[in-house]
Order: structure tokens, then C-alpha cells, then sequence
């Protein structure tokens, strides 16, 4: 019985491991790759990408940055991996408090973790700490959609920064210090009609 369990924990690490590591990247333009793991997938952004976002900077996005001290970076692949690592170590701790989930709100995110496209924005803290920046949303429209090309697969976050207002737990960000190892300023977008018993097909 203690044999049984040692290879399914050693299995399970193994797993963990591949899953967290990048198989499959693809440069989609000058500024942005696309990675994919076995439970994840995602578009690193250089540090010369500029979202045209209107008024919108979003370096105000991100925490602990000011103009002159912090500085932008392009995230390597060893350093998205870490980011993964981290997030999918720890987020169920972190997101325990926060609120608009479930419910008419969306997925509770750490239990749908992998349904979510990420891009990766990296940045140093003015304490010179390297931080990953994570912007997420979900890909809402089903297989049969795509495939009674209702709504195809929208493949445009891969080369530009999805800045999205509402829309619940289907999108959110948060940011990952690769420095000490924990998350932080974890961002889920409320929902502007939302009704007291309406339940998304993404809760559970």
C-alpha cells in the first residue's frame, strides 16, 4: 500500500512538472509569443509592446511601478514557467476572500484554472523585484459555436493586451513576484447586470 502511494506522489510531481513547462511555443508577432503547456496556455509580451488602450496606461496596472525607477521586461520562458508554478501552487490560498464568483458572477477561478488564456507583461518593482504581470480571460463560446462558425475562435489576445470592463469572473489579473515567490493584487472583474440567482455555466 505505501509503494502504491509513493509511485502515484511521484507520478502526480511528474505531472505537475510537464504540466507547468512550455511544450509548444510560437512567435505570433515582433512583440508576442504564444506558449502552451499540457494545463495552460499563453502570450508573453516584450517589454517594447505598447497597447493601444486610448487614455488607458497599463503600466498603471501594475503595482509598486513608478516611471524612472521600474522598469518593463520581457519575460523568458524559464520565468512564464515560474509564474505558472507559482500561480498554480498558491492561488486557491489567495482567492479564498475575493469576491465576484460563482453564482451569477462565473467560475470560481482557481477551480477552472486551466480554461483561461493567459498573457504575461513582466516588470520590475521600484524594490527591484521581477514580477509577472498575468491578464486572463476565458474563452466562452463552446466547440459546437466554433464549429457552426457562430463565433470562431478569437485568436487576437495572442498579438494584443484583452482589456475587458464587466464580464465577471471570466476575466482577471493578478501578479506574480518570481522574487519572493507569492501572488498578489489579484483583480476580478464585477459584472454590471448582475441578478441574485443566475448561475453561468462556468461555476462549478
Amino acid at each position: 500500500m505505501r509503494s502504491i502511494f509513493c509511485v502515484a506522489f511521484i507520478l502526480c510531481t511528474i505531472y505537475n512538472c510537464i504540466g507547468q513547462r512550455i511544450i509548444s511555443p510560437a512567435v505570433i508577432s515582433p512583440t508576442s509569443t504564444y506558449v502552451k503547456g499540457n494545463n495552460f496556455e499563453g502570450a508573453i509580451f516584450s517589454s517594447e509592446y505598447n497597447p493601444d488602450l486610448g487614455v488607458f496606461d497599463i503600466t498603471r496596472s501594475f503595482r509598486q511601478y513608478q516611471a524612472g525607477i521600474s522598469h518593463r521586461f520581457t519575460p523568458s520562458f524559464s520565468q512564464a514557467e515560474l509564474a505558472e508554478r507559482i500561480l498554480q501552487k498558491n492561488l486557491r490560498h489567495h482567492n479564498r476572500k475575493t469576491a465576484y464568483q460563482g453564482r451569477g458572477y462565473g467560475p470560481v477561478i482557481h477551480r477552472r484554472l486551466k480554461k483561461y488564456q493567459r498573457q504575461y507583461l513582466g516588470y520590475t518593482s521600484s524594490d527591484n523585484e521581477q514580477i509577472i504581470f498575468i491578464n486572463a480571460s476565458w474563452e466562452r463560446h463552446t466547440l459546437i459555436d466554433r464549429l457552426q462558425d457562430l463565433y470562431p475562435r478569437d485568436e487576437t489576445w495572442k498579438s494584443d493586451y484583452k482589456l475587458v470592463l464587466d464580464g465577471g469572473s471570466y476575466y482577471w489579473c493578478i501578479e506574480v513576484n518570481l522574487t519572493t515567490g507569492k501572488l498578489a493584487g489579484l483583480g476580478v472583474n464585477g459584472i454590471a447586470s448582475f441578478r441574485p440567482g443566475l448561475r453561468e455555466s462556468g461555476e462549478v
